[in-house]
């Protein structure tokens, strides 16, 4: 199904940029009004209507899970790929069993016990979630992931729980009756436990949703639903902003900026008080006032300024797991040097231009001797010969990452059959990890029946990486001069656009470093 038309009232989705992705899932809400209002404060449901129920269905429905359980390329396993459960008489019961699932009998489970199927992460198998959680990333700047939740007809798959993610819900086939109920905690950042129906109270919101229809809600919605009578019923949750908080930015910078104040005021490193006590023990009233004290005069010599309010942890976190460009395609060999960059005439005239302008992050690496310390008369010594400059400036692009693995958790990838070149990364940037798993197998089995159920719960209701776990991917990443630094801008902010490369930098061997370094990272077109 084509996935460029018009926007309208029925809309299918209109590609033409991330803002307009987007649009189209809220309207006829505008993206204005739907963050002044709606974005974590409150639910909003539209109504899209036939031609979104269509393209909906196109997204996924029973007959593309059947079809990637008969593939046997895929490769589909319990626990991994999908998890079977259903929500009885206050209890959920999860159903899974071993191994690669088998559709005979999936289906089988499905309708004798009306169970309900969730499987992760579609956008692994399907075009075009990939091609729209890939715009939406771009639009948030933050994951996006997905889940399908398909429920036999009169049954309910989950108990009632709140999410630390903000959910987009796209029905699919059938009816759900779904009811949201006021959040115990405002903006949570995890999820909850299973909750009880006493603990829930009254909904705030009783509806049911029919093919083509769209409700977002805030984390921490406590929510439940259930399919209605007659044929099952088929939705995709998209999910995002998971720990994408003011909290997380200021954890990811504080070590840094108070590194900088470190080396610029004296004051924070001098020695504690001698034998101080209330590191080790719990301090007396007096001491604790004091100690308090003196902390929170400390924090008033840590500063932000504009040069380090870019987090290195949050931007390589999210470009090395984000999913790669949808389809995209190299046309030319990139491992040689085109002749074009390689003559000064031809250079001069050359114009060029980034290919995936959102796929791409740019963050300048202060010089830690550029903070330079503070002397005896209260100057900062912070003369730095140019040619021993060690700031430097960093390109982060997520050109080469693996659609297969997004969003899944590091010990669900041990189990996924990658290629040769990917195996090969994983190995070396993991092999400690896994030998020493391998050497606790006997240990982990003992401990197998404790934490079966925590895990199953875990995983029936999550389905994205767990940000508790070390993550093994790095976004690739490229370095230059700081210098290079205006140009590295004006290129991403032309987003599409072709300029002269003599308008980027002075010199011949500048524009020939900087152009020949994004070439091979296949990053730019040139003409």
């Amino acid at each position: 199904m084509d996935g460029n038309s018009s926007r309208g009232d029925n809309t299918i989705v209109d590609f033409s940029s991330p803002s307009a992705v987007f649009l189209s899932l809220i309207s006829p809400t505008s993206v204005e009004e739907f963050f002044k209002d709606y974005w974590e404060k409150k639910p909003l449901v539209v109504r899209k209507g036939e031609h979104a129920a269509e393209y909906f269905k196109g997204l996924f429905s029973m007959s593309s899970l059947r079809d990637l359980l008969c593939d046997e390329r895929q490769n589909i396993c319990y626990g991994k790929d999908l998890n079977v459960c259903r929500y009885i008489d206050g209890q959920r019961e999860n159903l899974n069993n071993d191994g690669p699932a088998a559709w005979k009998l999936l289906w089988k489970d499905f309708t004798k016990k009306k169970t309900t199927i969730q499987f992760h992460q579609p956008q692994r198998f399907v075009d075009e979630l990939w091609k729209l959680q890939e715009s939406l990333e771009c639009f948030f700047g933050n994951l996006v992931g997905s889940n399908v939740y398909i429920t036999a007809a009169d049954s309910q798959g989950l108990a009632p729980h709140y999410d630390d993610v903000e959910v987009f819900i796209l029905q699919c086939e059938g009816s759900k009756h779904w009811k949201l109920y006021s959040p115990p905690i405002l903006l949570p950042t995890d999820y909850s436990k299973d909750l009880t129906q006493a603990e829930i109270g009254q909904p705030i919101l009783d509806l049911t949703l029919n093919p083509g229809d769209i409700m977002y809600f805030p984390r921490g919605t406590v929510h439940q639903a259930m399919a209605t009578s007659g044929d099952h019923s088929t939705h995709i949750t998209l999910s995002t902003y998971q720990q994408h908080t003011w909290g997380q930015y200021l954890l990811s910078l504080f070590p840094q900026l108070l590194m900088q104040a470190m080396q610029k005021n004296v004051q924070l490193r001098e020695g504690l008080p001698w034998q101080l006590q209330s590191l080790h023990t719990l301090p007396s009233e007096k001491e604790g006032e004091h100690i308090a004290s003196t902390l929170q005069s400390m924090l008033s010599l840590v500063q932000v300024t504009p040069a380090l309010i870019q987090s290195d942890i949050i931007t390589e976190d999210f470009l090395a797991n984000r999913l790669p460009p949808f389809h995209q395609q190299q046309t030319v060999d990139t491992d040689t040097i085109p002749a074009q960059l390689l003559s000064a005439a031809k250079l001069s005239a050359t114009r060029v231009r980034l290919r995936f302008p959102g796929h791409m992050a740019i963050i300048k690496k202060e010089s830690q001797r550029r903070l330079g310390h503070e002397t005896k008369d209260g100057n900062t010594n912070d003369e730095l010969d140019a040619e021993n400059d060690e700031a430097m400036v960093c390109v982060y692009h997520s050109l080469n990452n693996s659609r297969i693995h997004h969003m899944m958790s590091p010990h669900s990838e041990e189990n996924m059959e990658d290629d040769e070149d990917e195996e090969d990364m994983e190995e070396e940037n993991g092999d400690d990890v896994e030998e020493e798993d391998m050497g606790e197998e006997d240990e982990e089995e003992n401990d197998m029946d404790k934490t079966d159920e925590e895990e199953d719960e875990k995983e029936v209701r999550h389905s994205r990486r767990d940000t508790g776990e070390t993550q093994v991917r790095h976004s690739r990443s490229l370095q230059f001069p700081v210098r290079f630094s205006s140009a590295l801008s004006r290129l991403k902010a032309a987003d599409h656009t072709f300029i002269p490369v003599v308008s980027l930098l002075e010199g011949e061997h500048e524009q020939r470093t900087l152009l020949c370094s994004l070439w091979q990272e296949h990053l730019i077109d040139i003409c």
